[in-house]
């Protein structure tokens, strides 16, 4: 494989300029010019290589929903093929876990790109697709498991949906108050939440 072109890593260096601004400042707090100053790059770049400071923040989300992909893809290669459970956890780790590779500056902008959202109909729809994507992902997982353990996948939608509230309040409750979480405890709250959900439902005969 190649070496990426130049555009492409000034594409990259901007997004994580954006990104590490946006994490001590939120996005209203982030201009071109510390874009720029974050990203070690003259000003007159950033508009060479986006149009926008929301297509930035388009790119900032596209590089989170990728990070945690493979968040969640490391830890689901540690599950038996057979651990159904298993990679439901994995999933459940991949978002609010601790570990050498969580990064709370990503939860900061995950947290001001949904506070965005909110008045921006562009930026709404990325962020609702980049949620879809992942409550589907969630929804196969617990739809795998309840088959194999012979029990009614009626509710998986339901229990996806509730776990990926679970996951952005999480992330609201760390951002605005941090003490409201005691560290690290997410991640088994959420396991046990999962399988308490999943135990819920009926098995079929």
């Amino acid at each position: 494989m190649g070496r990426p072109s130049n555009t492409a890593r000034r594409r990259e260096e901007l997004v994580g300029g954006l990104l590490r601004v946006m994490a001590s400042r939120g996005y209203g707090g982030a201009t071109i010019a510390e874009i720029a100053r974050e990203a070690g790059l003259p000003p007159g770049v950033v508009h060479y290589h986006f149009e926008s400071k929301k297509e930035i923040l388009v790119a900032v989300l596209e590089r989170l929903s990728t990070v945690l992909r493979e968040r969640y893809r490391r830890r689901a290669a540690r599950a038996a093929r057979t651990e159904t459970r298993g990679r439901v956890f994995a999933w459940v780790d991949a978002h609010v876990a601790l570990g050498a590779d969580a990064d709370p500056r990503a939860m900061a902008c995950w947290v001001a790109i949904g506070a965005e959202a909110l008045g921006d109909p562009e930026v709404r729809g990325e962020f609702e697709k980049a949620l879809a994507e992942d409550r589907r992902t969630l929804e196969a997982l617990l739809r795998e498991a309840l088959v194999a353990e012979r029990r009614s996948p009626r509710a998986a939608r339901a229990i996806a949906t509730t776990l990926v509230a679970a996951v952005q309040g999480a992330f609201q409750l760390g951002c605005a108050a941090p003490g409201a979480i005691a560290p690290g405890s997410m991640a088994p709250l959420l396991r046990r939440t999962a399988a308490g959900l999943l135990d819920l439902e009926a098995r079929e005969r």
